[in-house]
């Protein structure tokens, strides 16, 4: 799942070949369904924003919440910022 994140990093920032956010998710997704902290980041992020794939805010926030407890203290505090910062749902 690791070399999964890596690839998404690259992809999303355009490294070696055109940036691709459909490309990148697809990868953070695939890291994230392995449980990788920075694939559940990405892929909730991304997710939540729309970009690379129609915006599903509910999954978006699902994947956010479960990199919250990723074992990397570095992926909590990033996702637990991004999830503080999310619009209060009605």
């Amino acid at each position: 799942a690791p070399a999964q994140s890596s690839l998404g990093l690259l992809i999303l920032a355009g490294e070696g070949a055109g940036q691709d956010d459909a490309a990148a998710l697809a990868w953070f997704r695939a890291a994230a369904a392995g449980n990788d902290g920075i694939g559940l980041l990405y892929a909730g992020l991304m997710t939540w924003q729309g970009r690379g794939a129609p915006a599903d805010r509910a999954e978006g926030e699902r994947l956010l919440q479960q990199a919250a407890r990723a074992a990397e203290p570095e992926i909590r505090a990033e996702a637990e910022g991004w999830l503080a910062s999310l619009p209060a749902r009605r």
